[in-house]
């Protein structure tokens, strides 16, 4: 089994947050983005939305019919 394939059904949606989403994040949990969990930029699922490092990116999950979003800040690989 490929476990870097694209399927949908092993990786889920991983989008890129816009600024405006990004404030609205941050502010929704009065946190900064040195608080969110990381992601590395060399990520297969990173390279493919060609995110940079500093970016927030959602991952959207679904759970027994519910539909979640994780946020991750996207790092460069030696950084922490």
């Amino acid at each position: 089994m490929n476990y870097l394939s694209s399927n949908p059904i092993l990786v889920k949606e991983h989008k890129i947050l816009n600024d405006n989403e990004v404030k609205d994040l941050l502010k929704k949990y009065k946190i900064t983005p040195d608080k969110l969990p990381k992601i590395y930029e060399d990520d297969p699922q990173i390279i493919k939305i060609k995110g940079k490092s500093g970016q927030i990116v959602s991952i959207k999950r679904d759970d027994d019919g519910n539909s979640y979003a994780y946020y991750r800040l996207i790092i460069k690989r030696g950084s922490m």
